[in-house]
């Protein structure tokens, strides 16, 4: 009993007591939605982004609210307690998948929980006391689940995408930009379209009959089809390179464009809107305090009830990352097509690294 007791604690919320690992930061009301969506797996958890965002939306929010009253003691306590949230040393206690109730409140309430029983600990509280930092009256001070999930999603693609995406695709462009000279002097036979060629055929095979060992001939069918590559005029591997750098060029713009749309951020509205339980500024003030810390732009959203109903800044950015992958793709088929038929490139095994093999082009 004593060592069962040693592995767990116990913590409460509105709806009674529960067991939470005693060396987990997280408290109640991540271990209910534990309990009741034990589905999805570690593959399936709050992406580590969206996390790390979280915690940079609590640290901004504790900044502003020390500026209103907030213990400094207690304020920065969360301060620390949410750098180690960014910094990612904190990620295994952030089990939620996915697939919880509207609004993202129990991941909302993860995060209030492991910041306020990390924050205890700092201060040399008992974990799970909620004193002197409580999830909710001071985590969550001026917050609401409906305007932190979506500040959050909208940091961490912003985040996501100007440190990631946006310099992973120019590097790629101007890998391609650096082929499409190196290649400038080779004429190749272009390639238009495939042309495919349909044909039977029909093959008389001994078929089973019944129980009898005997069998009968009958005739199958088959469909034969094949996909020669259609020729046409020639032009530089050079030219035609140039077209997958200018369609990862227009990719990077169309990213680019979504940014300013993402760069709004819902804090400030709370549950509905109306900012309601919030101070005048705390939103304006929140949303410099995520760009210093971030380094990135970021504004409160003009629209509130936009904000925290609407996500047409995120259906935006994933129309554009959509076209994106529709342009990868149709330039790794291409590059693939240059090794079949004709191989006017050879291609490794490994990746689709390529190597021109002058050789194929004497032979066009």
């Amino acid at each position: 009993m004593a060592a069962e007791q040693q592995k767990y604690r116990v913590e409460r919320d509105t709806l009674g007591e529960l067991n939470v690992p005693a060396d987990r930061y997280w408290g109640a009301q991540t271990q209910r939605s534990l309990q009741n969506f034990d589905i999805g797996g570690e593959r399936e958890r709050m992406p580590e982004p969206l996390v790390k965002a979280f915690g940079v939306l609590k640290k901004a929010a504790a900044t502003v609210n020390m500026t209103y009253g907030l213990d400094p003691t207690i304020g920065n306590a969360i301060l620390q307690a949410s750098d180690e949230v960014i910094q990612g040393k904190l990620l295994d206690h952030f089990p939620l998948v996915v697939w919880q109730t509207g609004s993202g409140t129990q991941t909302n309430m993860n995060v209030n929980e492991v910041i306020s029983n990390r924050a205890i600990e700092i201060l040399g509280g008992d974990l799970g006391s909620k004193k002197p930092v409580h999830p909710n009256d001071h985590v969550n001070m001026s917050q609401s689940s409906n305007d932190t999930f979506p500040t959050a999603m909208h940091v961490s693609a912003v985040v996501e995408i100007n440190h990631r995406l946006i310099p992973a695709l120019t590097k790629l462009r101007d890998a391609m930009q650096a082929k499409s000279d190196e290649f400038k002097n080779i004429i190749k036979i272009g390639r238009t379209h495939l042309q495919v060629t349909v044909g039977f055929c029909v093959a008389f095979i001994p078929w089973p009959h019944g129980d009898s060992p005997s069998h009968h001939i009958k005739p199958q069918f088959f469909l034969l089809l094949s996909r020669p590559i259609q020729d046409a005029t020639p032009l530089t591997l050079g030219q035609e390179f140039s077209g997958y750098v200018q369609q990862l060029t227009f990719g990077i713009e169309r990213v680019q464009g979504t940014l300013p749309r993402l760069s709004y951020l819902a804090q400030g509205g709370t549950a509905v809107g109306t900012g309601l339980n919030t101070r005048k500024g705390f939103a304006e003030n929140v949303a410099k305090e995520i760009s210093t810390i971030t380094g990135l732009p970021f504004l409160t959203a003009p629209n509130k009830f936009e904000a925290l109903a609407a996500h047409d800044a995120i259906v935006e950015a994933s129309g554009a990352l959509n076209t994106v992958a529709v342009s990868l793709m149709k330039i790794a088929n291409d590059i693939r097509f240059l090794g079949e038929y004709k191989r006017v490139m050879c291609l490794p095994d490994w990746s689709l690294a390529f190597v021109a093999c002058h050789d194929s082009y004497r032979s066009l």
